[in-house]
C-alpha cells in the first residue's frame, strides 16, 4: 500500500466530514481513509485540541505537533498539507527536503506572488543539496534513482470534479461548437478585503475557467521522455548530467500535464450597490487565449461580489450552437433549435434531461490522482504549481488595476 500523512487537522483536513449536507468525502482525512490503496500512517497539527479530536474521530495513533516532527519520524509517499495558507510553502520545502514523492497542497499556493517567488529560490537550494556533484563514479545518478522527483498537486477541486471534467470532454469533442465568450460569477456573504476573497474562493473561479480551456502540455510529454533517458544514464557520472537532473527535478516540481491559457485584463472596476452593508461587485473584462484555439481570444466577464445574503458560484459559457452553465449544484445545457416562439428563428432550448446536481466526487478523484502520481514516478501533476501561480498573477494584476482606479 501507499503510505500517506496529513498535516493540518482543521476544517478541510478533517472537520468538514461531519457536515451532514456536504458530499462525502468532504475532507482530506475522509478521502484518504476511503481509498483502499492508501494507508494513513501519521497526522500532525499544532493544536493539541485538534490532535485529540482527530485521534478520537479517526483512530489515528501516530500524531505529531509539526510537519518537521512528522517527517523526522515517518516517511510517507504522499504528504497532504491542509495547513493555513501562510504555512503552505514552508511545508512544501520540508517535504521536498525529505524526499516525499507527492505533495498534495491545499489552495491557495501561498499568501502572495512575492512569497511564491522567494520559495522557488529556496526550492532550488534544496535541489542543489539533493543532487550534489561527486567525484565518485555513478553516485549522483544512483542517488537520483532512489529519490525520484517530487511532484505537487494543488487542490483546486473543480479540476477533479466529474461535472467539470465532463464539460471539458464535451468541449474538446466539439459538442457545443466553438467557445465564443464566457462570464463567471462568485458571490459571498463575506465582507473580507478583496485580497482575501480572491485568495481563498476567487482562486477556484479563475482556476476552473483555466482548466476548462487548458490544453495538453506538449512540453510535459517531452519532459517525461527526457527524464526517462537521463535516469537510465547511470554510467555517465558528469557534472553536466547532475545539472540535468537538478533541472529535471525543478521542472517536475512545477510543470503540469496541462497548459493553462494565456490571458490579458482589458478593464476592471468596483461597483457599490449599498453602502450600509458594504455590498460591492468587482467586475473585470479579460481575454483568454487557449493554446489550441489558433489565436482566438475568448472574452471573459468576471463578477465577484461580497456582502450578499447567499453563496453562489457559476460559469456561463456561450458557444456557436449552445450555452452551458455550471456551478455549485447545477450543470445545464441549452442547444440551438427551431424556435417554438418565433417563425423562421432558432432559440436556445434547455435539455429536458438536465444533469442537475449529482455527486461530483472531487475529493475522491483528487486523492486518486495523487495515488497515480505516487505509482508513476515520471507522471506529471494534473494541477501543477505553474497553473496555480498563473491564478496568482491574474489576481494580483486585477487588484493593482482596481487600486489605481480607486
Amino acid at each position: 500500500m501507499i503510505s500517506a500523512a496529513l498535516v493540518g487537522l482543521g476544517r478541510i483536513g478533517s472537520l468538514l466530514e461531519d457536515d451532514q449536507r456536504r458530499e462525502k468525502p468532504a475532507s482530506h482525512a475522509g478521502a484518504i481513509l476511503g481509498n483502499r490503496k492508501l494507508r494513513l500512517i501519521a497526522a500532525a497539527d499544532i493544536s493539541a485540541k485538534r490532535r485529540h479530536a482527530f485521534c478520537k474521530r479517526w483512530g489515528q495513533q501516530k500524531i505529531y505537533a509539526s510537519t518537521q516532527e512528522l517527517l523526522e519520524k515517518c516517511s510517507p509517499d504522499i504528504l497532504f498539507l491542509a495547513t493555513p495558507t501562510q504555512h503552505h510553502l514552508e511545508g512544501l520545502s520540508q517535504a521536498l527536503a525529505s524526499n516525499v514523492k507527492v505533495v498534495v497542497l491545499e489552495k491557495p499556493l501561498g499568501s502572495s506572488l512575492e512569497e511564491i517567488q522567494q520559495a522557488k529560490k529556496n526550492f532550488s537550494r534544496i535541489l542543489t543539496k539533493k543532487y550534489p556533484f561527486s567525484s565518485k563514479k555513478n553516485e549522483p545518478l544512483r542517488h537520483a534513482h532512489a529519490l525520484g522527483f517530487t511532484r505537487v498537486l494543488v487542490n483546486h477541486e473543480r479540476r477533479f470534479a466529474s461535472d467539470y471534467n465532463l464539460l471539458r470532454q464535451n468541449m474538446i469533442a466539439g459538442k457545443y461548437g466553438k467557445l465564443l465568450e464566457a462570464s463567471a460569477y462568485f458571490f459571498t456573504p463575506s465582507k473580507a478585503a478583496w485580497h482575501e476573497i480572491l485568495l481563498h474562493d476567487g482562486t477556484h473561479l479563475l482556476d476552473a475557467f483555466s482548466f476548462l480551456l487548458a490544453s495538453e502540455n506538449a512540453a510535459a510529454m517531452k519532459l517525461a521522455k527526457l527524464a526517462s533517458s537521463a535516469l537510465q544514464a547511470t554510467e555517465k557520472n558528469t557534472q553536466k548530467n547532475t545539472l540535468i537532473l537538478r533541472e529535471l527535478a525543478k521542472q517536475y516540481l512545477y510543470t503540469g500535464k496541462l497548459l493553462s491559457p494565456a490571458y490579458k485584463i482589458v478593464s476592471a472596476h468596483l461597483t457599490k450597490q449599498e453602502k450600509a452593508n458594504q455590498a460591492e461587485t468587482l467586475q473585470c473584462l479579460s481575454k483568454f487565449q487557449a493554446h489550441s484555439s489558433q489565436g482566438l481570444e475568448i472574452p471573459l466577464s468576471l463578477h465577484i461580489g461580497r456582502a450578499r445574503e447567499y453563496f453562489h458560484f457559476e460559469i456561463s459559457l456561450w458557444f456557436e450552437k449552445a450555452k452551458v452553465c455550471i456551478g455549485n449544484g447545477f450543470f445545464t445545457e441549452e442547444f440551438s433549435k427551431k424556435s417554438p416562439y418565433y417563425k423562421g428563428f432558432r432559440s436556445l432550448i434547455k435539455e429536458k434531461k438536465s444533469l442537475g446536481y449529482q455527486k461530483t466526487y472531487f475529493f475522491r478523484n483528487m486523492v486518486r490522482a495523487a495515488v497515480s502520481l505516487a505509482q508513476e514516478p515520471l507522471a506529471l501533476s494534473p494541477s501543477s504549481m505553474d497553473e496555480a501561480e498563473l491564478v496568482f498573477q491574474f489576481k494580483e494584476t486585477l487588484l493593482k488595476l482596481v487600486s489605481k482606479k480607486s
